[in-house]
């Protein structure tokens, strides 16, 4: 679950940063129309002007998702130590999730069992 969303924000960070690429491409079709016919400088400033927007909006948009990015993977890093046992569930019977089957891990320091699919085991 942890894993598909990091995989999520990264493909966003990558959309991102395609139009990064793609609003720099336009500002320098802009410049060269510009430069080849000066008769289009209304083209030729809408060219730079719409480029200009697409890369600023995207620079946010791609630092938004890295930072969502570096958040999950603190998280995912730092997930044993968060990890507490939730007391609403009763302690598992064999080393399989009850929730979604996949395997359990014991946490040593908590002596808790933990899935990392799913989050059993844990406050949240």
């Amino acid at each position: 679950m942890l894993n598909a969303e990091i995989a999520f924000m990264r493909h966003k960070e990558t959309e991102a940063f395609i139009g990064c690429v793609m609003g720099f491409i336009v500002i320098l079709t802009g410049f060269v129309i510009g430069f080849l016919n000066a008769n289009l400088g209304f083209v030729n400033l809408a060219l730079m002007g719409g480029g200009f927007i697409l890369m600023v909006i995207s620079f946010i948009s791609s630092q938004y998702y890295s930072g969502k990015v570096k958040t999950l993977m603190r998280n995912y890093s730092n997930l044993p130590e968060a990890v507490a046992l939730n007391t609403a569930s009763a302690p598992p019977t064999s080393n399989v999730c009850p929730i979604c089957h996949h395997p359990l891990s014991f946490i040593e320091q908590n002596q808790t069992w933990y899935c990392f699919n799913c989050v059993y085991g844990s406050d949240k």
